[in-house]
């Protein structure tokens, strides 16, 4: 893998994170205010983000667990580099 796609996917998780770590906070804020329509619309969004950001992650490095093999044409989860390896 080039330095440029690996760049790239380091930034993407970083991101991801960033948007775990939101999405944590908004579903506890959601836990208490259930009728907050605008919060329920950023969750959404940011649920939508993150699907997005995981699917260019798994491009660019592969698959980061065993769940994310599906569209592959055969399994290739053992082939590694593994997710800790990275």
């Amino acid at each position: 893998m080039n330095k440029v796609k690996k760049s790239d996917a380091d930034k993407l998780l970083v991101e991801l994170q960033a948007i775990d770590f939101a999405l944590v906070d908004i579903t506890l804020y959601l836990d208490t205010h259930p009728d907050d329509e605008i919060a329920f619309a950023q969750h959404k969004e940011l649920a939508e983000k993150r699907q997005d950001i995981r699917h260019q992650i798994v491009v660019l490095d592969g698959p980061q667990n065993a769940y994310e093999v599906g569209d592959s044409a055969k399994w290739q989860w053992s082939e590694g580099p593994w997710p800790w390896q990275i």
